[in-house]
């Protein structure tokens, strides 16, 4: 399961992300058997899927954030053309330019 949460309140907005990370084709991704909560970390028999805890995934570029579930390494593209679209585009369209860019 994977989870992204936000919310808003008068004061301020705030998102969580999970930290689980699924690979395909890779052994462990940091080496520990067991997760920050005492689970064991998965691993398939054949030994091509993983599921490890991983950094926390939520970016932050000046006054907008992201979080995401899943795999980290296809949004780091996406946020870095969201990065370089927002120099010139309002928020909203930087990060629809840049989703559709990884299309």
């Amino acid at each position: 399961m994977t989870l992204c949460v936000g919310w808003i309140d008068s004061d301020a907005v705030y998102l969580t992300a999970d930290s689980a990370v699924t690979a395909l084709g890779k052994t462990r991704i940091a080496g520990r058997d067991y997760s920050s909560f005492g689970e064991k970390q998965y691993q398939s028999p054949q030994g091509n899927v993983t599921v490890e805890e991983s950094a926390l995934k939520i970016f932050r570029h000046q006054n907008t954030a992201a979080a995401f579930a899943g795999d980290a390494s296809p949004i780091n593209g996406i946020f870095a053309n969201f990065v370089e679209s927002s120099r010139f585009l309002l928020p909203q369209e930087a990060f629809d330019a840049a989703w559709m860019s990884s299309a």
